[in-house]
């Protein structure tokens, strides 16, 4: 991602690896365009868990009067606060729901999700909300699969594909958003801050009070020990923001690399240093975000590091962050596994970076022998020309939802990563690909695919684009989208069952 609207994530690079014309830019660097040269970047906020603790015991009593095993009576009035408790919506199909302590119109209800009763977007009101126990609108019962029952509101299935037998949530599943620290940051006190509420404000504080439990840092560059952020230097960025991070009970992936610059690592003892500025139980992982035109020994080095560093941090999960193509086959309609007929997503820094963690980590290439601690990151954005090619196409435009569920299918399929070491990230609202937009559907698509298929989590770019603005260029501070509301995707990712 360049940095001219992501403000640091990713950039496909080497469109003559795939042999189509993209054109897309990023921010500051996270992007998975499909097709621009080695740019790319990614985002997220803090608050105190009392604070949202505190909302919670007030605006769940907005219950009261309604049974949690069922059989009440729909009240069209009522608001049911989620706060950290994903049952809430028990007993109260059809009712409104979010995670604030009052309902601010967002447009979320009670209802039958893949995995049974929760809040999301959109929905039936009391006036058409079946019982807890059966489907809603005629969709499946709790903890039923959802294949090619559940529509999204671009018109394909929202969850066609997914396994029957998938998953769930696993315990080391990841969610939040991605944070550009550079964007709002406080540069007098190297404060991580967001202006996504209005007001400047501390990143950690915004996000916990909104219902986030883990973020992505973006992004350091330079050479490990010696890295920077933006042009804050590590040890300083680390003193300024690890405490509020840990007070707001965030969990943090610190990201490396992005489309706007380079991260290097080589020694053991460099990647110590970094990461013991951050080390502490709120750090659950480092990201290696791989597209800016490394070169086969830089990347080799990054991955040679892991082992030992994961020795050293045996707690961490350490993710390769790759730009990826979801190509499908002509007049395919939703996202399924294409067994040997899959297309290799990856461009060259992808494919060089998973021949990396069989030369430096000993992966022999099945699913088996894939390191444990070690996930694949797929940005799933920016894919380029609409065409089967790249993407799964509707109404001649990438369905970005169906694409980034291909997308897994694809490095599974074609590469043998397993499900549950697969991450996604989708870029919200408009991407830097004119035509290619993330709606609300999409983000419970890729919920509810990564809940059923057993993924290791969901992220996205990012939690300052987390808000309208019309639709039309992609912006690094809003969603371009327009109509989601203020963090809209946070709740409809939410409401879809991650937390």
């Amino acid at each position: 991602m360049r940095a001219i609207v992501h403000s640091s994530f990713f950039a496909f690079a080497s469109l003559a690896v795939f042999g189509c014309a993209t054109a897309a830019l990023d921010d500051a660097g996270l992007s998975g365009d499909a097709g621009t040269a080695a740019d790319g970047g990614a985002s997220r906020d803090s608050g105190t868990p009392s604070e949202a603790g505190a909302a919670q015991d007030a605006g769940r009593e907005a219950d009261a009067g309604s049974s949690a095993t069922g059989g009440s009576t729909c009240d069209p009035n009522r608001w049911v606060y989620m706060g950290d408790d994903p049952n809430a919506c028990r007993g109260h199909a059809g009712e409104a729901c979010g995670w604030t302590g009052t309902n601010l119109g967002q447009g979320f209800h009670c209802q039958q999700l893949s995995w049974g009763m929760g809040c999301a977007a959109g929905g039936p009101t009391c006036a058409d909300a079946a019982p807890d126990g059966g489907g809603v609108d005629g969709g499946p019962p709790a903890g039923g699969n959802t294949d090619a029952g559940t529509s999204s509101d671009s018109g394909t299935s929202a969850d066609a594909g997914v396994a029957a037998d998938g998953g769930g949530v696993s315990t080391n599943f990841v969610f939040g958003p991605y944070k550009d620290t550079t964007i709002h940051m406080n540069w007098n006190t190297n404060v991580i801050a967001t202006n996504v509420s209005g007001s400047a404000a501390p990143f950690a504080t915004s996000v916990a009070q909104n219902g986030g439990r883990a973020v992505t840092l973006a992004f350091a560059t330079g050479e490990c020990g010696q890295e920077n952020w933006g042009g804050v230097p590590g040890a300083a960025m680390a003193t300024a923001n690890r405490s509020l991070l840990e007070v707001a009970g965030l969990k943090v992936v610190l990201s490396t690399g992005g489309a706007a610059g380079s991260f290097t690592c080589g020694s053991d003892a460099g990647m110590n240093a970094f990461l013991d500025r951050w080390a502490g139980p709120n750090l659950i992982g480092l990201d290696f975000d791989i597209e800016a035109g490394q070169s086969t020994a830089v990347i080799d080095s990054l991955v040679t590091r892991l082992h030992a560093a994961h020795v050293r941090y045996p707690g961490l999960r350490f993710s390769l962050t790759l730009a990826t193509l979801a190509a499908s086959q002509a007049g395919q309609a939703t996202a399924r596994s294409l067994g040997a007929a899959a297309t290799d997503g990856l461009n060259v820094y992808g494919v060089t970076t998973l021949n990396a963690v069989k030369t430096a980590l000993g992966w022999d290439g099945t699913a088996a022998g894939w390191p444990a601690y070690v996930t694949v990151n797929l940005m799933t954005m920016d894919y380029g020309a609409p065409s089967p090619g790249v993407c799964l196409v509707s109404g001649g435009q990438c369905q970005m939802g169906q694409s980034a569920m291909q997308a897994a299918y694809d490095l599974h399929d074609r590469w043998s990563v397993p499900y549950a070491n697969i991450e996604l990230t989708p870029m919200i609202g408009g991407n830097d690909v004119q035509g290619e937009t993330f709606t609300l559907a999409d983000a419970a698509t890729v919920a509810r695919f990564a809940l059923a298929q057993g993924l290791a989590g969901v992220h996205y770019w990012s939690y300052d684009r987390d808000v309208d603005c019309p639709p039309g260029a992609a912006s690094a501070t809003c969603n371009s989208v327009g109509a989601a509301g203020t963090l809209g995707f946070l709740n409809a990712f939410m409401g879809a069952g991650l937390r």
